[in-house]
């Protein structure tokens, strides 16, 4: 093949997904195997692993479609932190409620923003740990070479 035609092949691969290709991807975000994927949308298994490992319009597609389903769940997880939060306010507020409960509700909040900022604390600790590790690792490996 000459280097036209490769580049022409190249080309037609980034261009538009075929109808079964999109349905691929559409399985691959709800099956927990490429089998099954492969099977629910019609596509040869074989086919459907050389679309993952080496298609040129194909896997970018796919991990832009994983990514924003990740980021779907992410949001939605993100959202739901809320309603707890909300429902507590509500008793908190009402006047109508027992004190005993309104009080409940109100230690219940502020455990919940208490306890928040220690997490990302305690992971922005590890993660400083962690880089100050392999910054002395590598600073003794460069001292350690012959100059």
């Amino acid at each position: 093949m000459n280097q036209t035609h490769v580049q022409e092949m190249k080309k037609s691969q980034q261009a538009a997904l075929s109808a079964r290709q999109e349905r691929l991807i559409a399985e691959l975000l709800t099956q927990p195997t490429l089998h099954k994927a492969a099977a629910n949308a019609g596509v040869p298994e074989r086919t459907a692993q050389r679309w993952v490992s080496g298609h040129a319009a194909f896997r970018p597609r796919l991990h832009k479609a994983r990514r924003a389903q990740i980021k779907a769940a992410i949001n939605a997880s993100i959202k739901a932190q809320f309603a707890p939060v909300e429902a507590l306010r509500k008793i908190a507020e009402d006047e109508q409620a027992p004190p005993a409960k309104r009080l409940a509700a109100c230690v219940s909040i502020l455990k919940l923003f208490m306890r928040g900022p220690k997490l990302n604390l305690t992971e922005r600790i590890a993660t400083v740990e962690r880089q100050t590790r392999e910054m002395t690792e590598r600073l003794r490996a460069t001292a350690a070479r012959p100059r």
